[in-house]
């Protein structure tokens, strides 16, 4: 049940990310482990020769009446500045999740 569960919710970050990149890329693969609540993925952003690795060692989702958001922990990239891009502005913030990403996870969280 639980590889079902993590299934679809790589199915609805991978949505989340492809509306975030908007054009600047493709996500190539998304694995959730939600046991772990831990996050890979692998994009081809446009303009890179490599593929860019993203791990995220933990994430938590918070819903509430007006709005759903997700948090990342942990982030590693294969990049040493993303890293430090990361760390600053991603790591550990809320980030709102539109309304559509937020209804599937729902169901499944």
């Amino acid at each position: 049940m639980r590889v079902v569960k993590d299934r679809a919710i790589a199915k609805a970050f991978a949505l989340f990310v492809e509306y975030k990149l908007k054009g600047a890329g493709k996500m190539v693969e998304c694995k959730i482990d939600t046991a772990k609540k831990s996050i890979a993925l692998t994009l081809e952003l446009k303009g890179e020769k490599e593929p860019l690795e993203i791990t995220i060692g933990r994430y938590e989702l918070a819903h509430n009446e007006e709005q759903s958001s997700m948090t990342l922990y942990d982030i590693a990239t294969s990049r040493e500045w993303i890293d430090v891009v990361a760390k600053e502005y991603i790591e550990g913030k809320p980030i709102a999740l539109p309304s559509h990403i937020a209804k599937v996870l729902q169901l499944v969280v």
